[in-house]
């Protein structure tokens, strides 16, 4: 599948990785500053939560990491980071913000889970 829409759709492609690339943090940073400023108690109590499922996170990814898909290019799989990303995704200098080679456990997922429910 990924073959096919890197082949037939490449810019279908280039649309979600940046979409993700530039929406993901602005995102949760606007759920939580609403959340702040709306409903101060339901704010302290999930960032309390994300602060915990941070730490935890980084815990794990240094106790257990796991690589991610992209990482199997054996496998078929295509690195979609290497070829639409911006330069600083390919420097591993800056191990701080990123680590290429760590996939698991994610935040993709628990971050905007929390600020959703927070929402809620």
């Amino acid at each position: 599948m990924q073959d096919w829409f890197l082949d037939n759709a490449s810019g279908v492609v280039y649309f979600f990785y940046w979409f993700y690339v530039l929406g993901y943090w602005p995102i949760i940073l606007l759920g939580a500053v609403f959340l702040y400023v709306k409903y101060p108690q339901v704010y302290k109590k999930h960032c309390t939560v994300a602060l915990i499922t941070f730490s935890i996170t980084i815990v794990l990814y240094e106790i257990y990491p796991l690589a991610p898909p992209r990482m199997l290019s054996t496998l078929g799989f295509v690195d979609t980071i290497h070829h639409f990303g911006p330069d600083s995704y390919h420097t591993a200098t800056d191990t701080f913000r990123y680590n290429p080679y760590v996939a698991m456990p994610s935040l993709h997922i628990a971050l905007p889970t929390i600020v959703c429910l927070g929402l809620a």
